[in-house]
């Protein structure tokens, strides 16, 4: 490994540790490559580490470095392990940012500007588009019964096309007695300047197919290397794109994940995955993996194997990380589920000073929200603020707020405008770091927010010492949450992607349709996979598909723990044969006798 890399190491990485091999040939490779990172393995670490060296590496004068990542958590997490480096900012003709703001910043303002010239482009997140949809739809169809709620327009397939006179129109797959109505109210907001999310999307794949070429010279011209972080959260359309705008250039395209945590093809209404990198070694793309993992023990990874959507024997966790077995519980009600589960816990938090003295939440997590709800409720999706959220999340929703008060916008608005300001958006991250700082500085908080407010009339101080009291205040009341009511937390699975808990508990109902109810699926699924038994003849080809489900689904929930895991059964579901099998495989039943 090159001196930058060693230096890189010392600075990120926790004293007395160093990057594995595997790692290190991921980070010392070039040109085009697929990376498969398993749970755990330090992927962001890598990724960062790599980026780091191509941006310390650059002259002046060459081309630049763009990383594309997920969410603006992930954004902010590099941000800050590159200021463990030295590099303060990121600036032209580099890029980092979300694949949203990528698409946004680079096609789709400019598309909607050449085919909307009387309005600004106003960027809306899905729940402000529907309450700006409502009345139209209702006006234009009077007959539509005001109980019903107006068409959904993702389950009505509803996309955004140009014709070759540069006129926007939609179409959908709704009912005939609303589709054309429903059209004509989506134009109608199109040409009030308001868009979705996905409706960008379509703008920037209308942009990119009308000037293919040029573009590709332009990014070819301006980037070296493109960095696409979890690769397997990508839609298809995104997907497409990049490789679009990528093929036949000399861009370095680099693309790291874990596709077997794709899970578009069970929440998106995708129906397969987009990033599938064995199959791109047909094409002549590299593929690296990370395959040790530093997260758990063996009696963990050896369950995450099993539960594999595609065999992973190598994936195997490094020497010296050590888990607890994997346990297993069944429960007649809510009330047994809780008293088996806190029995567990209490008894390793006396008997192992590691996991007592671990600051990782403890998580129960199902396939879905009611889910949740039927065995806890006081559990509903809105209540996830007593999940412990990002500090960088929770700064940036609450300065979107107070600032959309300022510029008098709405809060889609103020997220807009900083998709369209790169200058803006590079003072309001320098404020959400000092906001998350251990010690915030005043003094610091104020230089920066001057410069966000220019041209404002308002009383800065007293702006900042607003803001600093109420960030001190949720921090605050986060830590008393935190010690006196969050016992564990509840999450979907999809929302604990990419955390790390101390101990996992998933809980195996489901049918995996969520029209209808009926047998445990996912517990049936599973069943054979939990005891090492990964056979996947003899499935149709539907009971295939909620096989690949199921298996993502345990494979993402069981791989979040550093030290436990456990899975819970409904009594009804398990047969008493079953449970021999689990503990001649390995598992611990946890038993109580609650009255």
């Amino acid at each position: 490994m090159n001196k930058t890399f060693d230096s890189i190491e010392k600075l990120l990485l926790p004293k007395g540790c160093f990057f594995t091999e595997t790692q290190k040939q991921v980070l010392i490779a070039d040109g085009s490559f697929n990376v498969i990172a398993g749970p755990g393995s330090g992927k962001t670490t890598v990724l960062t580490a790599k980026f780091a060296n191509l941006l310390m590496k650059r002259k002046e004068t060459e081309k630049g470095v763009c990383l594309i990542t997920h969410t603006n958590v992930a954004v902010e997490e590099v941000k800050s392990s590159l200021k463990k480096l030295g590099i303060i900012s990121v600036d032209y003709p580099n890029f980092i940012g979300t694949i949203h703001e990528f698409f946004n910043y680079f096609f789709s303002i400019r598309a909607f500007n050449k085919l909307n010239t009387k309005k600004s482009i106003r960027i809306l997140d899905d729940d402000d588009y529907k309450d700006k949809l409502e009345p139209i739809f209702r006006r234009k169809n009077p007959g539509y019964s005001p109980d019903y709620n107006i068409p959904n327009i993702y389950k009505q397939k509803a996309r955004l096309k140009v014709d070759d006179k540069y006129n926007v129109f939609f179409k959908n797959e709704g009912k005939p007695s609303y589709n054309k109505i429903l059209n004509e109210c989506l134009e109608e907001l199109f040409y009030n300047g308001m868009v979705t999310n996905k409706q960008c999307l379509e703008l920037s794949y209308w942009y990119i197919s009308e000037n293919i070429e040029l573009i590709k010279k332009a990014l070819e011209s301006r980037f070296s290397c493109i960095l696409l972080d979890e690769a397997q959260d990508t839609n298809a359309l995104q997907y497409s794109l990049l490789e679009m705008l990528t093929e036949n250039t000399k861009i370095k395209y680099q693309k790291y994940g874990d596709p077997y945590q794709a899970l578009y093809s069970i929440y998106e209404n995708e129906t397969s995955d987009s990033w599938v990198p064995n199959d791109e070694i047909k094409k002549g793309i590299q593929l690296k993996e990370i395959d040790e993992t530093t997260r758990f023990g063996t009696s963990i990874s050896n369950v995450v194997k099993n539960v594999c959507m595609e065999d992973y024997d190598h994936f195997h966790s490094l020497e010296g990380i050590t888990s607890f077995p994997a346990h297993f519980l069944t429960f007649k009600s809510n009330e047994d589920l809780v008293a088996k589960y806190n029995k567990i816990i209490a008894d390793y938090e006396k008997k192992n000073i590691s996991f007592r003295e671990c600051d990782k939440k403890d998580a129960i997590v199902s396939d879905k929200h009611d889910n949740l709800s039927n065995y806890f409720p006081s559990y509903t999706k809105n209540k996830i603020g007593t999940v412990v959220e990002s500090s960088y999340k929770s700064i940036y929703n609450y300065l979107i707020n107070e600032f959309s008060i300022l510029f008098e916008r709405s809060k889609s608005e103020m997220k807009s405008l900083l998709i369209e300001d790169l200058e803006l958006a590079k003072w309001m991250s320098l404020l959400i770091s000092e906001l998350n700082a251990d010690n915030i500085s005043n003094s610091k908080v104020e230089e920066v927010v001057q410069r966000i407010v220019e041209g404002i009339d308002i009383n800065v101080q007293i702006f900042v010492n607003k803001i600093v009291e109420q960030v001190i205040s949720a921090r605050l009341n986060n830590c008393e949450i935190k010690q006196e009511e969050c016992k564990y937390y509840l999450n979907t699975i999809h929302g604990v992607k990419g955390e790390t808990h101390r101990s996992t508990m998933l809980i195996l109902r489901s049918t995996l349709d969520y029209k209808i109810n009926g047998d445990n699926k996912l517990y049936k699924l599973v069943k054979p996979f939990l005891l090492g038994k990964r056979n996947f003849d003899g499935y149709v080809s539907s009971d295939h598909q909620k096989l690949i489900s199921a298996l993502k689904l345990a494979y993402v929930a069981l791989s979040r723990a550093k030290y436990l895991i456990i899975i819970a059964i409904p009594n009804e579901d398990i047969e008493e044969n079953d449970k021999q099998e689990l503990i001649d495989n390995n598992w611990v039943e946890i038993e109580w006798n609650y009255q």
